[in-house]
């Protein structure tokens, strides 16, 4: 198992990393722009709950991504909600889709998010159990991008600097230790002898 996690965490599948989180992400960019576009178009109404579906969540996943922080084995709550459409005023009672890890009394007051004509669209007006997944998603897409980055930047193998480095140590021991080693000595001046002035001859003129 480990070995199999550094061949494919290796710098080899840095474009694979990054095609799977690029998919995920925009997969998660149309979860988030379809539920921006559900609640802007739907109108919440008020509903109350007439029965309560239980079941066990079948993944602690499946739980979280639902906005839920439960683990696999807790018990969900799907309420059978009674509400009027706003278009015609007809009377539903419909399951709700959205798996709870908290309980609903009977009789209990509610509010739903439903497209005016579409009983089939209503969904339990929470914040949480309409964005958690969309979210997730996005951010599970980013750190596959961000795993794809650091490996594409460890493709670079350190060792070629050391050779370079060799050769400027060897650059700099070759060259002198000192500036004034390399000058070559300087012969001795032998200072000149003056003599009293005897040995010039002065020329007269006879008039």
């Amino acid at each position: 198992m480990k070995a199999w996690f550094k061949r494919v965490c290796g710098r080899r599948y840095n474009r694979l990393w990054a095609a799977v989180g690029l998919l995920t992400a925009l997969g998660a960019l149309w979860q988030l722009a379809q539920t921006l576009l559900f609640v802007h178009e739907a109108q919440r109404v008020p509903a109350v709950v007439v029965d309560v579906r239980q079941q066990p969540f079948e993944s602690t996943l499946g739980a979280l991504l639902g906005g839920n922080a439960a683990v696999e084995g807790d018990v969900s709550y799907r309420p059978i909600v009674r509400f009027a459409l706003p278009g015609n005023g007809a009377v539903i009672t419909r399951l709700m889709p959205d798996a709870d890890a908290e309980d609903y009394a009977l009789d209990a007051p509610l509010e739903v998010l439903t497209l005016p004509l579409d009983p089939s669209s209503a969904r339990v007006y929470k914040l949480r159990l309409l964005w958690a997944a969309p979210a997730a998603q996005l951010g599970l897409g980013a750190l596959l991008l961000l795993l794809s980055r650091l490996l594409r930047g460890a493709r670079r193998p350190a060792a070629k600097a050391a050779p370079t480095d060799a050769r400027k140590t060897t650059r700099k021991a070759a060259a002198p230790a000192t500036p004034a080693a390399a000058e070559k000595p300087r012969k001795a001046r032998t200072p000149r002898k003056r003599s009293g002035g005897s040995g010039k001859k002065s020329t007269r003129r006879e008039g």
